[in-house]
């Protein structure tokens, strides 16, 4: 049916997860300190964390999740950041990935208003080479929001297509 959206993770009221937190398509706020960057999203309030200085801990030591487990070193000006363990339920774009997939972002300033974050995404299961993007972000004085997401408005159905489910009128 025309004009019918196609049901992703913002439609179901779940986290965006990686690397798809990082696109802002809802505000994100970006906060550091000498041992962590602190990514806030306004959908749904999500909180990403890297861990600046520290190595990757063994898989078995890590349970996926949305955002998955980031570490960060330093190169020269640029905050080079690994992500791995991002939940397979995760899709960026639809596209599924394994539990092995490797996030790499290469964030930096390219000026004094914006932050370039270079991405490359590697999953020897589902990926015959790295797949590569930028995103750009543009300092603003915005105030990230609460975001409480009200699924009793979008109905998702088996196959995944959601449609606007109109509440009735309780006057």
């Amino acid at each position: 049916m025309a004009g019918t959206p196609i049901a992703n993770s913002s439609t179901k009221c779940l986290p965006e997860g990686m690397p798809s937190i990082m696109g802002a398509i809802y505000p994100i706020e970006i906060m550091q300190d000498a041992k962590r960057l602190v990514v806030l999203a306004e959908f749904l309030s999500q909180t990403r964390r890297v861990h600046i200085g520290e190595k990757m801990p063994p898989a078995d030591d890590t349970e996926p999740s949305y955002n998955g487990y980031s570490v960060a070193r330093w190169d020269g000006d640029t905050l080079v950041i690994e992500t791995s363990r991002v939940r397979p339920d995760v899709l960026f774009f639809n596209v599924p990935h394994s539990i092995n997939m490797k996030i790499t972002e290469r964030l930096r300033r390219s000026s004094p208003t914006l932050l370039e974050n270079k991405v490359m995404i590697e999953d020897p299961d589902y990926l015959s080479r790295p797949y590569s993007f930028t995103f750009q972000y543009k300092k603003t004085d915005y105030k990230i929001g609460e975001f409480v997401c009200e699924n009793n408005q979008t109905k998702v159905d088996a196959e995944g297509k959601a449609s606007l489910q109109l509440q009735p009128d309780t006057k």
